[in-house]
Order: structure tokens, then C-alpha cells, then sequence
């Protein structure tokens, strides 16, 4: 079901905490992606009474076989964004990847996320959240760091959006552009500038 709250992967009523959340290929499907890049991965924030912001915030992804996380987190994730500090913001808040995530349309996809705080907050940050039929989120809190291996298991898993591209775009050089890897960013350089752009498509070519 639907339309319940979970306070992870914001809980900042802990020190650091590190999420993973499985998505099945036929639930991205089925919501209209395909083979390509992922750019973007959006969370339902619902209640941003959290106190504290997330430092050292982290995204990484991973395409797997997986169909469950019963036996707690899975390794061998790709990094995506890092960012110093990430407070959410009370809507369908966005996140921008720095590095286009390849999913390649026949995988599971699991999205992992983590901060280091230097101490737990009063409260935390809540998203929205369904409850699937078997554990597709395990999770860690402590002060562990985003290293830590031991995990909890949990059917609730937050609801998200991703944002996705048939192809890859890399300009340069990225400054004077609002975003480097989308293909029309928006450009307000302080001089002349040549920018050059490379697009791969799904098969890397």
C-alpha cells in the first residue's frame, strides 16, 4: 500500500545511516523506462521537521539479480552524487546525479544512500513509503559511518522517481552551464566560450 511514512533514508534522529532500496526491472518498466541513463532520482519528502542536515550525503546505484536484500546490503556500488550537505525540501525533492547512471533495462536496479553526521538530531525527515511483499530495503544506523556492514531488514521501501535519457551527454567545459550532462543545458558563461559535447548511447558507443 501506499501513502504511509518512513523516516529512512533522512533519518537524522541518527548519527549516520545507510540505505539500500531494490527496485525491479519490470517496475521501471512499467513506469516507462528503458535502457539508457539515469540523471536524476527524486524521494516524496513529506515532513521535513528534521533539524539537522545530512552531511557528506552520498548516492550510489547498482544493477543486480537481486530480488530481495533478506541477507542485508550487497556490494559493489557505483558512486553518482556526493554532496557536502542535503537538507530536503517538503515536495517531490529532486537530486541531481553528477555522474549518469547506466541501467542497462534488464537488471533490478538498487540505489544506496548515505550520510556521516557528527551526532543524531531531535527529529528526523519523513518520505513516503510502500510496503512490498518480500525485503526490498535494508538499512543501518549508528555511528558507523557509510562503511558500516551490519543492517537491518525491512519490507518498507520509500517511493521515488527517476529521471532518465536514451543517451549520455558530457560538455565541456562546465563552466557558465547550470548542469554538464543533459543534452540542452542552460548557459550563462562570463566570456567567449567553444564548449564541446560527447554522446554515448546505450551500447557505449
Amino acid at each position: 500500500y501506499v501513502g504511509t511514512i518512513t523516516s529512512f533514508p533522512f533519518r537524522t534522529a541518527a548519527e549516520d545511516v545507510r540505505t539500500q532500496m531494490l527496485y525491479w526491472k519490470n517496475e521501471l518498466s512499467t513506469a516507462g523506462l528503458r535502457r539508457g541513463y539515469l540523471t536524476a532520482i527524486a524521494f516524496k519528502v513529506v515532513d521535513t521537521a528534521g533539524t539537522k542536515a545530512m552531511s557528506s550525503f552520498s548516492v550510489s546505484m547498482k544493477n543486480t539479480t537481486d530480488s530481495n536484500l533478506s541477507t542485508g546490503f550487497r556490494s559493489g556500488m557505483t558512486s553518482v552524487l556526493s554532496m557536502s550537505s542535503y537538507r530536503p525540501q517538503a515536495r517531490w525533492d529532486t537530486l541531481y546525479l553528477d555522474t549518469p547512471f547506466p541501467w542497462d533495462g534488464s537488471s533490478n536496479l538498487l540505489i544506496e544512500t548515505c550520510f556521516d553526521n557528527t551526532g543524531a538530531a531531535s527529529s528526523s525527515f519523513s518520505v513516503e513509503r510502500s510496503s512490498m511483499p518480500g525485503y526490498r530495503t535494508t538499512y543501518y544506523t549508528g555511528t558507523g559511518g557509510c562503511g558500516s556492514s551490519a543492517s537491518f531488514i525491512s519490507f518498507e521501501r520509500p517511493l521515488i522517481k527517476l529521471i532518465w535519457q536514451p543517451k549520455k551527454y558530457e560538455w565541456s567545459p562546465s563552466a557558465g552551464l547550470h548542469r554538464t550532462v543533459v543534452s540542452a543545458p542552460k548557459a550563462s558563461p562570463s566570456g567567449s566560450t567553444t564548449y564541446s559535447l560527447t554522446v554515448t548511447d546505450s551500447n557505449g558507443c
